[in-house]
């Protein structure tokens, strides 16, 4: 992941979006432990995306 300084959210978001997927994205913009979100697979992210729903 790149060096944020000057990016606004919406550009830090979509950034996620293409190295991560859309769910971890959402979770990392929740405030979620980026180190968490990296290491768990996309099913346990799509899970807590609906959670927050």
């Amino acid at each position: 992941m790149g060096n944020y300084i000057g990016a606004s959210k919406e550009e830090m978001f979509k950034t996620w979006v293409q190295e991560l997927g859309y769910n971890k994205a959402v979770l990392i913009s929740c405030c979620y432990p980026v180190k968490t979100v990296i290491e768990q697979s996309e099913e346990w992210a799509e899970g807590e995306v609906e959670a927050l729903s």
